[in-house]
């Protein structure tokens, strides 16, 4: 089973995020958005901005994982925090490389129906107010 897209960019989000320091302990951005689209060196590589409402979304998904799934939640701190191959997190793990990459489509799937769950629990209260 294939990797699903939309997850993969959530978390490649997710982890420029976590690596540019941008959660804060009260879960604000440390810089504002407007700093955070000026690269910090004058290269000339082009800058994605991060989408802060999605990564700390995806990071909720993410943290989901840790007691339910814990093999899921390691596999992605290994891959996308720790920027692991996956020949490098099965070593780290005690897996193969092939096991990373099934982990890796399970934790997209999980996290996709964490947010389908999220997205119903927020439309049912919605309702409810109404």
């Amino acid at each position: 089973m294939p990797r699903i897209d939309s997850i993969r960019r959530r978390l490649e989000n997710w982890q420029r995020w976590m690596l540019e320091g941008s959660s804060s302990a009260l879960g604000y951005p440390r810089r504002s958005a407007f700093l955070r689209m000026v690269p910090a060196t004058s290269t000339t590589e082009s800058v994605v901005p991060v989408d802060d409402v999605e990564a700390a979304a995806t990071h909720d998904a993410v943290e989901s994982l840790r007691l339910r799934q814990s093999h899921l939640y390691q596999v992605l701190q290994l891959t996308y925090l720790r920027c692991m191959t996956a020949g490098e997190a099965g070593r780290a793990m005690g897996k193969g490389a092939s096991t990373i990459a099934l982990y890796l489509e399970q934790a997209d799937r999980a996290i996709e129906a964490w947010l389908v769950a999220q997205s119903r629990e927020r439309r049912g209260v919605l309702q409810h107010r109404e």
